[in-house]
């Protein structure tokens, strides 16, 4: 099996210099428990500064692919297997910023502020699936997000498509 690169490249970066976040908490949340076959799941994700000092954080302002430096866990539940083709959409969509239009992605987070932002699952991941659906089934969905070089998990948020 192959490991994709960029799961090699986080666990590198992560085994060198990165830790478990404690100053922002990242939250997924569904707009349903139950969804039909083919239809929009819907995945809210908020990230809240929960220290006392101001957070840089570089989330996303503008893209459709989940937050920037997102990576998806999507397991069916009967199987115990991910349905991921890739973990994030954005590893289809490469582009190199300047210093300068980097920028321009952060978000400061006060302390106790938070930043929510609602994404189609099919956007921010491609699904194994040849039609990038997903079949019927109970699912758990986890995000790990990296910011200011630590590592961020959120809740498990659990779902079925019928």
């Amino acid at each position: 099996m192959k490991l994709p690169f960029y799961i090699l490249l986080l666990t590198l970066f992560y085994n060198s210099h990165f830790f478990i976040g404690e100053g922002i908490k990242i939250t997924a949340a569904s707009n349903k428990t139950q969804y039909e076959h083919g239809e929009d799941i819907v995945i809210s994700i908020t990230l809240k500064n929960v220290s006392s000092e101001a957070q840089e954080v570089l989330f996303d302002k503008s893209t459709p692919y989940g937050p920037w430096y997102s990576t998806i866990s999507l397991i069916d539940l009967k199987t115990g297997k991910s349905v991921l083709k890739y973990p994030t959409g954005a590893e289809l969509h490469s582009q190199v910023y300047s210093q300068e239009e980097f920028k321009k992605y952060m978000t400061i987070l006060k302390p106790g502020e938070a930043y929510t932002k609602e994404y189609k699952l099919t956007d921010m991941v491609i699904l194994a699936s040849k039609d990038n659906l997903l079949p019927k089934g109970e699912y758990a969905l986890e995000i790990l997000w990296e910011g200011n070089y630590e590592i961020y998990y959120s809740n498990k948020i659990t779902f079925v498509v019928k």
